[in-house]
């Protein structure tokens, strides 16, 4: 279990660097980084299901439930040099898990926004209307008539 474990924090690891490349991508307005840092991303996002799917296997074959009750039977029932390094290890997978989580989320945010601001540059190229989406008083999403700031 221990060898599963640091294979899914190596691969996280991987994972949290093709966020933050991915990151750097956005912030330089790169599409074809950004392509590229998202197949990366994907690739480990596969990798590290098939290794979950590993772990949960090999919990079940053992006779402990899936998730972290499971792994915190396990290491309950090792002895203590052994649990050390098995609790160590997946306070380590939660924690990189965390992070990863909240580095793609920022990084979906930033491409939603970029996402828009290509719409309406594009909407203002066509001679379309460039109304801009902003917050209402009560935190709605609502549009903005750009000519209306020059009546206020």
């Amino acid at each position: 279990m221990l060898a599963v474990l640091q294979r899914e924090h190596a691969l996280l690891r991987s994972l949290l660097d093709s966020i933050d490349l991915e990151l750097r991508a956005l912030q330089d307005s790169d599409p074809s980084a950004i392509e590229s840092a998202a197949a990366t991303k994907n690739q480990y996002t596969q990798e590290l299901a098939e290794h979950d799917e590993r772990r949960r296997t090999l919990l079940r074959q053992s006779g402990f439930t899936e998730g972290a009750s499971g792994i915190e039977r396990l290491i309950h029932r090792c002895g203590p040099d052994r649990a050390r390094l098995l609790r160590q290890a997946w306070q380590e997978l939660l924690t990189l898990s965390q992070r990863c989580y909240e580095g793609n989320a920022r990084n979906g945010q930033l491409n939603v926004v970029a996402q828009r601001m290509v719409r309406q540059m594009l909407a203002h190229l066509r001679g379309e209307s460039t109304r801009s989406e902003v917050y209402d008083r009560d935190g709605r999403v609502a549009a903005s008539d750009p000519k209306a700031l020059g009546r206020v």
